[in-house]
């Protein structure tokens, strides 16, 4: 029965375009390992931690023919627009899709590859970043021809594999591979409550995915606000944040377009970046004195958080501030402080903890 109204039967975990209803297959061994690698809970003493140990996923059932692809993603593309379009009130905030399957070819070979391709478009527009796994050989995919992962949308994220070695261990290209993940005897989840291991690009996608997800959870209300207000350009500067914190790679130099792997710790740091958060080597970024209002205001970065300490120094070495800094992620990186009592002269400033301290002076008129 269709309670939500939304136009598909009992699908409250999910849909099967097989049987056109919510009926999902509990015993898919592939579908299980790569929900393991995404979201796995954490904190419980079993088995293995998911990349984003606490997020909703979206099982969708199909045989792999390529008219079910396409109704896969007009599933997800429906219930993020009722979402969007409800103000939350319907449908599902999905920020992303992982598809850790695919078939030799170019858009270019059959009219429903360019239709699947088409869809990452629409997706995007919708504000889902989605993530699509190469081949598992090492095959240069613009000769070879890969889907998706020779779809040329901005809004997916292709993805091979790297082995524990750093080795590339799946297809490969300048312009249509976007990034590694880990591939190679990947812990995971099982049927039937079991734990094991999954291998190549099927691994590394939902690397991707799980980080994606997670990412987005951030605790930054402006990141939060713009995820709403603009949800295509949340996903790809979400896109940009992963690309450009990619770990560089020997193995990926001219064979993908970061040249890097995955590090969520890297785009986190993009994040908390573009939150104001500054995050990079201790610094004072900027330190501006106010005429008008007799304050100074300060941007600074650190690379951690922790216990830091700002101090105030006159040009005798006289301390006047002393102001402890107990940074936590996402936490601003701005103050103003009142200097209207000091009297007109140099003045140094300092940021330090127990491994490094910078400072800078500054001019009160």
């Amino acid at each position: 029965m269709d309670d939500d109204e939304n136009g598909f039967k009992d699908d409250y975990f999910g849909y099967n375009t097989v049987s056109m209803n919510g009926n999902l297959p509990l015993m898919s061994i592939h579908g299980t390992e790569v929900f393991g690698i995404m979201a796995a809970k954490a904190d419980n003493g079993t088995g293995v931690a998911g990349v984003n140990w606490n997020v909703k996923l979206m099982p969708i059932n199909n045989d792999l023919l390529f008219s079910e692809i396409v109704e896969s993603y007009e599933y997800v593309l429906k219930m993020r627009k009722l979402y969007n379009e409800s103000k939350g009130e319907l449908g599902a905030f999905i920020v992303t899709t992982n598809a850790s399957f695919g078939t030799s070819g170019f858009p270019s070979d059959m009219p429903v590859f360019s239709t699947w391709c088409e869809f990452y478009d629409s997706l995007g527009v919708a504000g889902i970043l989605s993530v699509g796994a190469t081949s598992n050989d090492a095959v240069d995919i613009d000769i070879e021809g890969d889907m998706p992962t020779s779809c040329t949308s901005d809004f997916l994220v292709t993805v091979t594999a790297i082995s524990r070695t750093n080795a590339l261990i799946g297809g490969y290209s300048s312009t249509n591979i976007d990034i590694a993940a880990p591939g190679d005897n990947s812990p995971s989840t099982k049927p039937n409550n079991g734990y094991g291991n999954i291998s190549g690009t099927s691994a590394a996608a939902p690397h991707v995915a799980g980080a994606i997800a997670l990412l987005y959870s951030t605790p930054c209300e402006e990141w939060a606000q713009y995820a709403r207000d603009d949800p295509p350009g949340a996903a790809l500067l979400m896109k940009d944040f992963l690309l450009r914190s990619a770990a560089p790679l020997d193995a990926l130099k001219g064979k993908s377009v970061s040249g890097g792997l995955l590090d969520v710790k890297g785009a986190f740091d993009e994040i908390q970046n573009y939150c104001g958060s500054f995050t990079g080597a201790l610094d004072i970024l900027t330190l501006r004195s106010s005429i008008s209002d007799g304050t100074i205001s300060i941007d600074y970065q650190t690379p951690k958080e922790g216990p830091y300490t700002l101090r105030v120094f006159d040009a005798l070495g006289r301390l006047l501030i002393d102001m402890p800094l107990n940074l936590e992620a996402f936490d601003k990186k701005t103050l103003e402080l009142d200097v209207r009592s000091f009297a007109r002269g140099v003045y140094f400033l300092s940021i330090e903890n127990v491994e490094n301290i910078v400072a800078k002076p500054f001019v009160v008129f």
